[in-house]
């Protein structure tokens, strides 16, 4: 009989990949959210950071990192805005298992 595969915590975006070491649960004051993007969050959401690619989403929280995660943008992309939040331009890509 096969096993069934267990999800294995990682930032949802394809491009990173990284660790459930890398994801933490912040507060919408740490990663300097913007109101009319923290406007955007459900009742029952929580919001993550991949401390690796700087990925910021919402998901809801009791799920797994990584798990039903919607992308919301940057925060503290040395290259790009350094403590800065920077909304997405464009749809990040995420591994199909993230939008459960």
């Amino acid at each position: 009989m096969k096993r069934k595969k267990s999800y294995e915590p990682r930032c949802p975006a394809v491009a990173c990949g990284a660790s459930e070491a890398c994801l933490y649960r912040v507060r919408a004051e740490q990663v300097k959210m913007p109101a009319d993007i923290l406007a955007r969050k459900d009742e029952g959401e929580v919001i993550y950071h991949c401390n690796y690619c700087k990925l910021v989403w919402f998901q809801p929280s009791g799920a797994r990192p990584g798990l039903g995660a919607r992308p919301q943008g940057y925060y503290d992309d040395l290259r790009v805005c350094p403590e800065r939040f920077l909304p997405l331009s464009k749809p990040v890509a995420i591994w199909p298992e993230s939008r459960k």
